[in-house]
């Protein structure tokens, strides 16, 4: 028994320190080659893994600097938030073949140590009441109002939250973002809740939303939901877009130019992937990421990934996104018939919201809050948004750090 327990501790041991080592060079790198170029390939590819906005995350807060002055220890918090953040983007995001390791730990969690991390509580996880998220989105809703700014503020389905409005399951969660999304609603400020109205349309599927291995909704759930976040955009500032440019008819599936990624999935995960893209691609597309880099080209070109180069276990959409949660986009159409600017506060399920948005609005910026910590409304106030809209999933908006996510100062 003991020589077992000594072969288990060797085997942590050693998968930790392999990566303490990576973590450790990741940092060295970055600060030889802040700017990630380098003569070496192998270090060009490990820089290349560190987003933009690791890079930026300092220069958030001072470009966007908070409007009421903070106070000292409200400026400490956010030094402390901004560097925890950091450490963690490079510890994740960061390393080389994530999701594989990330396969290989929980079989070692799992099969040697009996350890389900779903099992360990955590601050953010904790059901918190929803009073000071009302406080905050109403604030800065009317802080919005005050600048003719319309804001929408949306629910995006999970499978929780679709079960709780189309089979009428019992969740906390749900039951909580739902109370949440009708109080904000009782405040005056315009809401979508897209679970409700999923469950409600008869052209949805009476399935409920489908969702991939990830829990990320297909894409093509989220060019289903277009629609509703179109109507309440047209009805608040006139933006005119069409709800038919969203019919499925006009798009065709990116992963029919990589059968080999296709059947593969199917055979691992059991599901036809489907990530919808515009047949008529050929609009031209400009993309700034974190002020710093930009990507011009088609749809495809400009906000997804290299079809080729995407892995079976890249993550969230299996990769093909190339929008996510570390940096700040920017992006333009520049042959959208919609002249108008919109802001974008999500997370993980409203990246392909900002890429079908973009179908049809000129500028659409997408900005997280887990990486952006500088203030929204300065940030407002320099871009000049036609409309502000957030989406946040509906299990997580009540799981979530009030002092990070909600926070709309």
């Amino acid at each position: 028994m003991k020589r077992i327990e000594k072969i288990q501790t060797i085997i942590i041991c050693g998968v930790f320190s392999f990566f303490l080592v990576i973590v450790a060079m990741l940092f060295i790198l970055k600060a030889l080659f802040p700017s990630g170029d380098s003569d070496i390939k192998i270090i060009r590819m490990l820089m290349s893994r560190i987003p933009l906005g690791i890079v930026k995350e300092n220069d958030w807060i001072m470009e966007y600097p908070f409007i009421k002055e903070q106070s000292v220890l409200e400026k400490y918090e956010n030094s402390i938030n901004s560097k925890e953040s950091y450490i963690e983007q490079i510890c994740s995001s960061s390393i080389p073949g994530q999701n594989h390791f990330e396969k290989y730990s929980n079989l070692i969690k799992g099969g040697l140590l009996n350890y389900d991390v779903d099992k360990i509580g955590r601050k953010t996880d904790s059901l918190m009441g929803i009073d000071e998220i009302v406080e905050s989105v109403t604030e800065f809703s009317d802080k919005l109002n005050d600048a003719n700014i319309p804001f929408i503020y949306a629910h995006t389905p999970t499978v929780k939250g679709s079960e709780y409005y189309l089979y009428n399951e019992k969740s906390v969660e749900a039951e909580k973002a739902d109370q949440l999304i009708k109080t904000l609603s009782r405040q005056g400020i315009r809401t979508i809740n897209m679970p409700e109205r999923y469950a409600a349309d008869e052209s949805a599927s009476s399935g409920g939303p489908r969702y991939d291995v990830s829990l990320h909704w297909f894409p093509e759930e989220t060019l289903h939901c277009m629609k509703y976040i179109v109507r309440e955009l047209n009805e608040v500032g006139d933006f005119g877009l069409d709800e038919q440019t969203y019919d499925p008819e006009r798009y065709r599936n990116i992963l029919d130019d990589n059968e080999t990624l296709k059947k593969e999935i199917e055979q691992t995960y059991g599901y036809d992937y489907y990530f919808p893209i515009p047949q008529n691609d050929d609009y031209r597309y400009e993309m700034v990421i974190s002020e710093k880099e930009t990507i011009k080209g088609n749809f495809e070109e400009t906000l997804l990934a290299d079809i080729d180069n995407v892995s079976l276990n890249d993550g969230a959409y299996h990769g093909i996104s190339r929008i996510n949660n570390t940096d700040v986009y920017e992006i333009t159409n520049h042959d959208a018939k919609c002249d108008k600017k919109v802001l974008l506060i999500g997370d993980s399920f409203a990246w392909p919201i900002a890429e079908y948005l973009s179908v049809q609005v000129e500028n659409v910026d997408f900005i997280t809050r887990s990486s952006f910590n500088g203030s929204l409304m300065s940030y407002i106030n320099k871009h000049n948004p036609d409309a502000v809209l957030m989406c946040y999933i509906d299990r997580e908006a009540v799981n979530w750090d009030v002092t990070q996510f909600y926070d709309l100062r």
